[in-house]
């Protein structure tokens, strides 16, 4: 469904991601994994051509069913993203505060001209019931809602065109825990009722480990390691093993990392990783895999 190649993007000259490549294949869910900077959500500004053309790299490429997104005029754009839709990490912001959230979810279908105004309320209000909200959330504005009810909002607006893809940047990070399980379990089931499929972004592991099958992980916009979610319990590269044990647990020692260590090494890693030694000195980024579908960028993995 979606193909990424060599994604490059900077701003000021300054990489923020950098040669990334992978795939998503339809119906499937895949976590994007890292650190606060590391470059997740410019991936998916990306996807969605939310950048200025000149940030990305010529060579980049980002093809969902068959088509460069990256090259598309801003008719065929236009097209396309009725199948690529997105949830924003804070819904309140991405809600117009003087818009009623039933014109808000009618939006969408105005601008593509889609129904008639009678069948558009119509769809709406049964979006509303599908979330969970009343028929009478539609003449309401966003404040009068709580953030897990917005947030439901949020995820209606982004189907309301039936898309086949959906990116999640952070949807519950900013939710009570109750409220986040709430919201992934109405993820899963809309899945499946729309055929969905998802790129969620998040830095909670457990919530990875949960909702997805693929996991993508990258540092400083570079991909440190890819495949199944087993790789939240079998990880090949330092990195990961880093992310899991920054995890609090019981009888857990939490080590800091090192951040003072020289280094030749190319890996964006190195600084910090326990392990490196002369052989990271032959790192060059690419993709390293013994196993269908795992890759990793750690020269030291397989040892």
């Amino acid at each position: 469904m979606l193909k990424i190649s060599q994604l490059t993007v900077s701003y000021d000259g300054k990489k923020a991601v950098s040669n990334l490549s992978f795939k998503v294949k339809e119906k499937q869910n895949l976590g994007i994994i890292g650190e606060s900077g590391s470059g997740k959500t410019t991936v998916a500004r990306s996807i969605m051509r939310l950048l200025p053309k000149k940030l990305i790299d010529k060579k980049s490429l980002i093809e969902f069913q068959g088509q460069n997104i990256l090259t598309l005029n801003s008719k065929d754009l236009k097209k396309i993203r009725k199948s690529i839709q997105i949830v924003f990490q804070d819904p309140f912001s991405s809600f117009n505060p003087r818009q009623k959230t039933g014109n808000a979810l009618e939006e969408p279908l105005t601008i593509h001209k889609i129904n008639q105004k009678s069948e558009r309320k119509e769809k709406v209000l049964a979006l509303f019931n599908q979330i969970g909200l009343s028929e009478d959330s539609f003449d309401k504005y966003p404040h009068e809602f709580s953030g897990g009810q917005r947030q439901r909002l949020a995820i209606a607006r982004s189907l309301i065109l039936n898309p086949s893809l959906l990116i999640a940047d952070e949807p519950v990070s900013s939710l009570d825990v109750s409220v986040q399980a709430q919201i992934l379990n109405l993820l899963l089931r809309l899945k499946e009722e729309y055929s969905l499929t998802y790129i969620l972004i998040a830095h909670d592991l457990a919530v990875v480990d949960y909702f997805c099958d693929q996991v993508l992980v990258i540092y400083k916009g570079e991909l440190m390691e890819y495949g199944s979610r087993e790789i939240l319990k079998h990880p090949l590269h330092p990195y990961t093993q880093l992310l899991l044990d920054s995890v609090p647990g019981e009888g857990k020692k939490i080590q800091d990392p090192i951040e003072n260590l020289s280094t030749d090494s190319l890996c964006p890693f190195a600084h910090r990783c326990p392990k490196k030694n002369n052989t990271c000195r032959s790192y060059d980024g690419s993709y390293l895999s013994r196993e269908e579908g795992r890759f990793t960028t750690c020269v030291r993995a397989f040892e």
